[in-house]
């Protein structure tokens, strides 16, 4: 199982949080998914990522000052710790919007 299985998923659990959200938006790579607020010219705008490698990296980065990044070796454990940085995000984006 990989992330690229996954991203039907990712992709139901990202509209289920940011339904209300429209400027906030997905991508896909081969080994990477970012969501990301698209809403100001922001040149490092707030976003969470996982990105697949030997290990799950999910990095959160709230677009001023703050930052976690997990490692994570299960795919499960670490899209759970995917869906934690999405909501913080939705918080996040909502709060100072």
């Amino acid at each position: 199982m990989n992330l690229k299985d996954k991203h039907k998923q990712i992709e139901n659990l990202f509209k289920s949080i940011f339904a209300n959200l429209p400027f906030v938006k997905i991508s896909y790579e081969s080994n990477l998914v970012s969501v990301i607020d698209t809403s100001k010219d922001n040149s490092d705008p707030p976003r969470v990522d996982i990105i697949e490698g030997d290990i799950y990296i999910i990095d959160f980065w709230d677009g001023y000052s703050a930052g976690d990044r997990i490692k994570e070796k299960n795919i499960e454990k670490s899209l759970k710790h995917f869906k934690k940085f999405l909501k913080k995000l939705h918080k996040q984006i909502v709060r100072f919007s």
